[in-house]
């Protein structure tokens, strides 16, 4: 009864019990024995530590302990949780003082890198150093346990230590050699810092370190010293050898060769370290004191020479004194007060070989006021003689210049002064009939109406260029009157239109000048009476000779009156302007002479019918030669008056009349802006568009003759007045038409100033032709049996294409521009006999368009044939003429 009411009572039942009865027992079995084991080993400990006590060393190393067993004992307690007891304390703290023992010496015998880069280093350097590892060695030495594996690390570690002590002692003991000993102190370093994991910088590396800086600023002492002997040795040489000259890049490299004070005097307060030491750094800071001592003395020479060279007049020959005598022994110095003058002596220097050269070879304005320019920014040179010297010659080349700009400007000019001084260098164009139109040109600066001169060098150049200019000028003008004569007046009136469609046409004219034309008397070209005005020189002239504007440049002054500009006192002989001015002269005074010679064959009363057709045709060609001249012989005008010349040569009445008329009428104040502009017309807009579709061989290359023997460097101005030309070729026709174009819509609007460059090295012109480059010079000549030999800045050339592929001036062939434009293809008089040669060209398209223009070619080249002949015909007259 009470068992069963009690039953309920109790978690296990007597099954469950029995196995936890017997596990019970076995756990109280094992602890019993784990103690037992734990009391032997604490006895063992202390017989260890009285033994070690008692200094039995021998034995205690015998006696040593095995870590294992003594682990094992902790691990069981631990995993079987035995109760606490003052022996496992025990043993648990003898196991933690040796594993830290263990762990340190393994993270040294380990050697854990240390990641670092060029530009971050480790923060701390957590490494020991080598007396911590030898007290980690006697602790493990002290140890009741035994590490074989340690102790062999550790004796290892110490021999390297040792080993690299000793050669550290044997690197320090040798006496310094250059970079041998540097190489073999980084070697020592650089093992210190890589091999072991220890630090030894009480063991050797600092004062490796230490030593290393010493070599190290012995080295850059030798070096710098030698550095300014051999700059002061390679001075020394230059010196020797005069007449050298340095190019830029040498320059920069001298320079950053050159020392500074601050460089040197680092050095000097770095051998502070060493200086009681080491004899060797003492007699290097020695010199290296002087050298700074030298080079501050020096500078401040130099600032004071500077600052005071404004009231020095003495020229670079002063400056050179005192380079030589204070200056050139620190010439590897840098410094601003050193490099200044080494700035404005090399200035100065310069200043006197470019007035040397103008001096003994040929000058202009432009060049001395530059020179002047530079005197006058120069410390040196400022306010010299030789500065007095160049202002004098600049003084008296500007009263020369203003004095020619008076004579010859006018109070509306349509050229520079070099473009009317230096002759008709447009001839050839005009011949070729390109309109060459002119603007208004109204600047009075030097600049800009002596431009050209700067394409000249020498005098040679300058008078070989007006030489060749003068030698065409009677061939062309008469080619160019013949041309002119069959011209419309579209083409040589000023306003580039028909008289027709004259642009005072609907204004109401009581001079009755509407419909009258003129002509003038040197070009032959025609003009429109209400198109021309009145100028002072015709005065001087028999009544109804005119002038046009290509003509008459300039006010005319007498000859005698540029004879004295030219005698101004100081006046340099071998000025570009005064040669200029000079040939002018004397060109002019041989066609004066000429004229005086003819002259005196025709006396006033003279029978004229005994005068000879050859002696009328040198009459009136060295009257057009003289008109066409920018100087008046007074003299030889009024004999011109008193001789039969124009009872020979009658001047039409009309053109009296009418000039009467022109010189009654008021001038108009406001000049035309533009000179024969054209006026693009749709005929020959449809024309050219129709023309498009044809291949002839033009090209609007442009190129300068080469039947000269000298051409200047092509630098037109921006009025557009220099000649124009080139080789024609079929591939580019496209490209000619629009360029045609082009040029017709800017004439047209009668303000737009040509800026072309003649010296690009681009493979086209402006009009976007291929340019035609031959190698073999023959093959560049005129094939025209009379060639001009027209001498211009750019020459138009035409080919033949009939089958003989030769290359022709226009203006040797009598073909113009328009022309050109008019035709599909050339053909040259050699090769016009054949007609089935012409059939093939005019046949290569078959559409209706091209028909028509074949049938406009060939009544073109009957016309350009009959032309041809005349031509000829005129060119072998002028040949025999100045044969």
């Amino acid at each position: 009864m009470y068992y069963k009411d009690s039953c309920l009572k109790f978690r296990y039942t007597l099954e469950d019990l029995v196995p936890m009865v017997k596990r019970l027992s076995a756990r109280t079995t094992s602890y019993f024995e784990w103690k037992r084991s734990l009391s032997q080993f604490n006895n063992l400990i202390e017989e260890v530590y009285n033994s070690q006590q008692n200094g039995e060393g021998e034995d205690s190393v015998k006696q040593k302990l095995d870590v294992n067993k003594m682990r094992t004992l902790a691990d069981k307690w631990r995993t079987s949780r035995f109760p606490h007891c003052a022996e496992i304390q025990r043993i648990n703290q003898i196991l933690s003082d040796f594993d830290k023992i263990t762990t340190s010496l393994n993270r040294i015998l380990c050697r854990k890198i240390r990641l670092r880069d060029q530009t971050i280093c480790q923060k701390v350097d957590t490494r020991c150093e080598y007396s911590e590892v030898l007290n980690l060695r006697d602790q493990l030495e002290k140890s009741i346990f035994d590490d074989d594996e340690l102790e062999i690390g550790l004796k290892e570690l110490c021999a390297k230590v040792d080993n690299w002590k000793q050669r550290v002692q044997k690197c320090l003991a040798d006496e310094y050699s250059g970079f041998r000993s540097i190489d073999a102190l980084y070697s020592l370093i650089n093992e210190a810092e890589d091999e072991f994991n220890i630090r030894l910088d009480a063991e050797g590396l600092d004062e490796l370190r230490s030593v290393l800086e010493r070599y190290q600023w012995i080295i850059k002492a030798e070096k710098l010293l030698q550095q300014i002997n051999q700059f002061v040795n390679i001075k020394h040489e230059d010196h020797e050898q005069n007449g050298i000259t340095k190019n830029m890049e040498e320059e920069d490299e001298e320079k950053h060769e050159r020392l500074s004070l601050q460089n040197i005097g680092k050095l000097v307060i770095e051998s502070s370290r060493w200086l009681q030491n080491c004899q060797n750094v003492a007699n290097l800071t020695k010199q290296l004191e002087e050298k700074f001592d030298l080079g501050t003395r020096t500078e401040t020479l130099a600032s004071d020479f500077l600052e005071n060279s404004s009231s020095n007049v003495g020229g670079i020959e002063k400056a050179e004194e005192f380079w030589n005598e204070n200056l050139s022994v620190v010439d590897w110095l840098e410094s601003d007060s050193l490099q200044t003058f080494r700035d404005e002596l090399e200035v100065a220097r310069q200043i006197n070989i470019e007035f040397a050269s103008l001096i003994n070879g040929t000058l202009t304005l432009a060049k001395l006021e530059q020179l002047n320019k530079n005197c006058s920014n120069s410390i040196f040179e400022r306010n010299s003689q030789k500065h007095s010297k160049i202002i004098q010659m600049v003084d008296v080349l500007n009263k020369f210049v203003d004095k020619i700009k008076t004579i010859f400007l006018m109070n509306f000019n349509y050229y520079n002064l070099f473009d009317i001084i230096a002759g008709r260098s447009d001839l050839p164009a005009l011949v070729e009939g390109d309109p060459l139109h002119l603007s208004l040109f109204e600047s009075t600066d030097y600049a800009e109406n002596w431009i050209q001169l700067q394409n000249f060098t020498t005098n040679e150049g300058l008078i070989s260029h007006l030489n060749a200019i003068n030698d065409q000028r009677s061939t062309l003008l008469h080619a160019l009157r013949l041309a002119n004569s069959k011209r419309p007046l579209k083409e040589t009136c000023v306003c580039a239109k028909n008289c027709g469609d004259s642009p005072s046409k609907s204004k109401k004219s009581s001079d009755g000048l509407q419909n009258e034309t003129i002509n003038c008397f040197v070009c032959n070209a025609r003009f429109h009476a209400l198109c021309i005005q009145w100028d002072p020189f015709f005065e001087r002239l028999p009544p109804g000779i005119y002038l046009c504007q290509r003509c008459l440049r300039s006010r005319r002054p007498c000859i005698e009156e540029v004879e004295a500009a030219c005698f101004l006192t100081d006046l340099p002989d071998n000025s570009l302007e005064k040669m200029l001015v000079k040939n002018l002269i004397d060109h002019s005074t041989r066609i004066f002479q000429n004229l005086h010679n003819q002259l005196h064959f025709i006396p006033k009363g003279v029978d004229l019918s005994t005068i000879e057709d050859e002696t009328k045709n040198k009459l009136i060609d060295s009257l057009i030669m003289a008109l066409s001249t920018e100087v008046v012989d007074v003299q030889i005008y009024q004999m011109l008056c008193a001789s039969a010349f124009f009872d020979i040569f009658p001047i039409e009445q009309n053109n009296v009349v009418i000039l009467q008329k022109i010189r009654e009428r008021v001038p108009n104040s406001n000049p035309r802006p533009v000179l024969f502009s054209l006026f693009k017309s749709p005929i020959l807009i449809e024309h050219s568009s129709r023309q498009n579709s044809n291949n002839r061989r033009i090209s609007g290359i442009k190129r300068r003759s080469t039947n000269s023997t000298t051409t200047p460097k092509g630098n037109r101005r921006s009025s557009g007045k220099a000649s124009r030309g080139g080789r024609t070729s079929s591939n580019s026709r496209q490209n000619v038409f629009k360029g045609e174009e082009d040029f017709l819509d800017a004439d047209f609007n009668g303000m737009k100033n040509e800026e072309e460059d003649e010296e690009t090295s681009s493979n086209y012109d402006e009009s976007g032709s291929i340019k035609r480059v031959f190698k073999d010079h023959h093959l560049e000549r005129c094939a025209a049996d009379l060639c001009l030999n027209p001498y211009s800045e750019y020459t138009r050339w035409i080919q033949c294409e009939a089958g003989c592929a030769r290359w022709y001036h226009f203006c040797c062939v009598g073909i113009s521009v328009r022309g050109a434009q008019l035709i599909s293809s050339y053909c040259c008089l050699k090769c016009s006999s054949s007609s089935s040669t012409a059939a093939t060209t005019s046949s290569s398209s078959t559409s209706f368009c091209n028909k028509i223009v074949n049938i406009e070619v060939e009544i073109e080249k009957q016309q350009q044939h009959n032309n041809h002949q005349q031509y000829l015909q005129s060119n072998k007259k002028i040949s025999k003429k100045f044969s």
